[in-house]
């Protein structure tokens, strides 16, 4: 198949199952349009924008949206009405002219706030949807739009080729090597992948030999499937040995945290994601086994509702979903299964325990159970019944809920101590603040001066916005609460036991156990799933708070039967 997607012999099947998701949400997605060409933001995606007046600025990654139209304008389903198309087309094109009105003088791009100057997200991300846009229509696009958007797209990669990255998020160094390889396709100038080398070691420094890679502080499963997802497409423009070798790996460590509701990730993963990115799958299926099992798994569940679906998307993400999903459809059209794969997924498999030391995760067969546990994350957990195709324990850990500020084990600290035995699993450590930044007008005013002023200068840009991330999300400050979680599984029973207290008095309002309660920001994440409805947290009886600022503490037991 080739990396572009140009075929003379297509057509989308109406029976497709990513296909079927994505129908129903393209009047949306063309509803987000400006579609009126008397506009000065004639064809921006950014609603929220152009039409709310609610933002001072549009986000340009929004405009990786046009990639969806682009496809379904360019090839025919049953009953389409949007096959070749002028009306669209004419979208289309208004879209991609204003992202490029978008672009800062450095190549760069804004997402979040002006002068952000984002890298991976946003440059590289809407640099591989233009460039994949022209692709696909480059006979029925005008010449206006042609130039502007490869003048854009060469400024994009030079951008993309003077920075390294913040090296805390894999999936933003995949996309940024899928933008440069589809740029360098469409254009033919190999003078652009002058940095290749040293972006495709990096990801290899980023990616652990039990097969996941970097984001933020330890595996994130959602993203890890768009890192997969990512590098697959860029083997097919220009094929690299080692990122085969990282591809392959990635796929090993995934087939083990697939469930048999359809669930994928959440509480057990750093950042907290349930979407899956299955176009790696389907495009590794023919070479890899575990990558067949997986495309088939992942389709066969994915009207169970327990990963992310693009009718749950915001808008900003929308598109996202949407590209995704469409290339999908395409692979699994273009890229025959292996008839004669037998590989069972690790949940299908007998009994067994499979621990990731480096990761911290621990996944066990018991019988009709799955479970999955995540020591370094405080020992989150989830509990499978494969038989039912369910979730029946979804566990976030501990949270203290104080009067000003919120603490909780629900989060990855490498001063946490673990302790991993044959059927006793023990995590320690100090509570972590709960970091949840809220906008407010005297901070914002402030905020826009900086970036209005000091932001224009792009090295500044780049290194505030590392600063941001450090400050925000990965920044860690821990609380005078001490917190043990032990993890024992026996004669058929699954043992939780918390321990807490501390030396320093504080006003609690409550206490919270368990759950599928996420506490990290992450845009991309606390999408609705199915299996939330019978999710449950407890609170513990506020007669018991004093306990924990004794010298034995407070201890709460739970007993689950396997």
């Amino acid at each position: 198949m080739v990396g572009n997607r140009v075929f003379s012999d297509f057509s989308f099947s109406s029976n497709d199952p990513y296909f079927k998701e994505v129908i129903p949400c393209i009047p949306r997605l063309i509803s987000l349009i400006d579609r009126n060409p008397s506009s000065k933001t004639y064809g921006c995606f950014d609603r929220s924008y152009w039409l709310d007046k609610a933002i001072d600025f549009p986000s340009a990654n929004i405009q990786y949206s046009a990639l969806a139209l682009a496809y379904v304008y360019k090839y025919n389903f049953d009953g389409s009405s949007y096959y070749q198309n002028k009306q669209l087309l004419s979208w289309i094109e208004a879209s991609m002219i204003f992202w490029t009105k978008t672009q800062n003088s450095d190549g760069s791009f804004d997402e979040f706030y002006p002068n952000e100057r984002g890298w991976g997200a946003p440059t590289g991300f809407t640099c591989y949807s233009m460039a994949m846009c022209l692709s696909l229509l480059k006979e029925d696009i005008s010449n206006f739009c042609e130039k502007s958007v490869l003048k854009s797209l060469k400024k994009g990669v030079d951008f993309l080729n003077n920075y390294e990255g913040d090296k805390m998020l894999t999936n933003h160094h995949a996309i940024t090597i899928l933008a440069i390889n589809a740029v360098v396709d469409l254009t033919g100038d190999k003078k652009l992948l002058v940095d290749m080398k040293n972006k495709i070691k990096i990801i290899n420094d980023l990616h652990n030999k039990e097969g996941w890679s970097k984001e933020y502080d330890g595996p994130d499963l959602g993203y890890l499937t768009a890192t997969i997802s990512f590098l697959t497409k860029s083997q097919l423009f220009k094929y690299d040995k080692k990122l085969q070798e990282i591809i392959n790996s990635s796929i090993e460590f995934v087939s083990y945290f697939a469930q048999a509701d359809g669930g994928f990730g959440g509480v057990i993963s750093s950042r907290n994601t349930v979407h899956v990115y299955p176009d790696g799958f389907e495009i590794t299926k023919k070479e890899n086994k575990i990558s067949e099992t997986l495309s088939k798994h992942f389709s066969s569940t994915l009207s169970l509702g327990n990963t992310a679906l693009p009718i749950r998307m915001p808008d900003r993400y929308l598109g996202y979903r949407l590209v995704e999903f469409l290339e999908t459809a395409i692979s699994r059209h273009k890229i025959k299964s292996i008839q004669s794969a037998n590989y069972l997924l690790p949940f299908q498999k007998e009994n067994f325990t499979k621990i990731f030391r480096s990761s911290g995760h621990i996944v066990r067969k018991i019988n009709q159970y799955y479970i999955i546990i995540n020591l370094s994350k405080g020992g989150v957990l989830k509990v499978i019944d494969i038989d039912k195709k369910e979730s029946v324990f979804i566990d976030a850990g501990v949270t203290v809920c104080g009067r000003s500020e919120s603490y909780t084990s629900s989060w990855i600290d490498k001063d946490f101590e673990l302790k991993i035995l044959k059927d006793h699993y023990s995590v320690s450590g100090k509570l972590v603040k709960i970091i949840s930044p809220y906008q407010f007008t005297s901070g914002m005013i402030v905020f826009r001066l900086i970036q209005l002023t000091l932001g224009r200068i792009s090295l500044f840009a780049y290194y505030f916005k590392i600063l941001i991330k450090k400050l925000f999300i990965s920044g860690i400050k821990k609380s005078s609460f001490n917190f043990r979680r032990e993890i024992r599984i026996k004669d058929e029973c699954l043992v939780v036991e918390d321990y807490f207290s501390s030396n320093k008095r504080v006003d609690i309002k409550n206490i919270i156990i368990g759950g599928d309660l996420h506490y990290r920001y992450v845009p991309q994440s606390r999408y609705f799933l199915e299996s939330e409805k019978s999710s449950k947290f407890l609170k513990l009886n506020k007669s018991d708070f004093s306990k924990i600022f004794n010298h034995s503490g407070l201890t709460y037991k739970r007993k689950f039967e396997l």
